[in-house]
């Protein structure tokens, strides 16, 4: 430009004729050339206002933009799945582990176990108590399992959850512990027969006339002993005696029920001895011997319904 300058002031007659140099130009004459020149004003004015005055501060805040770009956290958006949902879920953990800080005092702890499903109140807890532990869970035991989730902060679904599995634990164990003493109970009247009652009826007065203890008292009267039980506090009384104040009713003879055991025996004592009057028929007392071997073979198999002895014949 300073010598296109040159050559005009010689064209033009300057002063100091040829090969004399041109006055200095002046910078107000001649203005700087900025790095952006040339750009569209709105760019121009972006960059300004970003504090961007060179090409290389360009160069750096493109440079840090990839280095944010990098380490950004895309949020899934509605269309996203399952596996993008998870990824960014564990890319946030592992970036922003203190996003949520941890409550340090009660009622922030309060306000986040609120908002995870505790109730505001322990009677708002549901549970569906199984049938066959329905007697044992009444409303004052409900109650206490309900205050006890409240106060350590078990939320509605926590404490069904918890409740659901010890109530199915414990009723699968209440059917069996039944079903044992079922199988006793009817193992006891195979072997007591016909003075199955009689006998758990003086065990009953036993209990009853000797002050037990309140629980096994109540067990006797609702027909929960354990069948041992009852045969070892009848074999008991049995080895007392005959109490009349407990007004027991033990006697194992002619006069009350026997076992099909005894009476198995009794009956094989009048068919071993043919001097009986079972094998008499001619003997005064031949009919009632009949009977009474008819009710022996009755009380040695109640179950089976034979009458022993009907079919026997007798001498003259």
């Amino acid at each position: 430009m300073r010598i296109r300058n040159k050559y005009r002031y010689m064209q033009e007659g300057g002063e100091g004729g040829e090969g004399e140099a041109p006055p200095a130009a002046t910078s107000a004459a001649v203005p700087p050339v900025g790095p952006f020149d040339g750009l569209d004003a709105d760019y121009a004015q972006h960059l300004e206002k970003n504090g961007i005055k060179d090409v290389q501060g360009l160069i750096k805040q493109h440079m840090d933009a990839q280095s944010y770009m990098g380490n950004s956290i895309r949020v899934p958006g509605e269309d996203a799945g399952e596996d993008d949902r998870k990824a960014f879920y564990e890319k946030l953990r592992k970036h922003a582990p203190d996003l949520i800080p941890a409550p340090n005092d009660p009622d922030s702890k309060k306000k986040v176990f609120e908002a995870l499903g505790m109730p505001e109140k322990s009677s708002d807890y549901s549970v569906e108590v199984p049938e066959v532990l329905a007697p044992q869970f009444n409303d004052d035991r409900l109650s206490m399992f309900r205050e006890a989730a409240h106060k350590h902060n078990l939320t509605k679904e926590q404490f069904e959850g918890v409740m659901k599995e010890v109530l199915s634990v414990d009723a699968s164990q209440y059917e069996t512990m039944t079903a044992e003493h079922e199988k006793g109970i009817q193992s006891l009247k195979n072997e007591w027969g016909n003075a199955f009652d009689q006998r758990t009826a003086a065990v009953n007065k036993l209990i009853e006339g000797t002050g037990a203890p309140e629980q096994l008292a109540n067990m006797a009267k609702e027909g929960t002993l354990d069948a041992s039980v009852v045969k070892w506090l009848y074999d008991l009384g049995s080895r007392m005696g005959a109490d009349e104040s407990l007004n027991m009713t033990i006697d194992t003879g002619s006069g009350g029920a026997i076992t099909p055991s005894e009476a198995n025996d009794k009956l094989q004592e009048i068919l071993n001895n043919r001097e009986h009057p079972y094998w008499i028929s001619s003997h005064p007392d031949h009919k009632n011997a009949v009977d009474k071997v008819i009710k022996l073979g009755r009380s040695a198999n109640p179950d089976s319904g034979r009458q022993v002895g009907a079919a026997v014949s007798f001498s003259s």
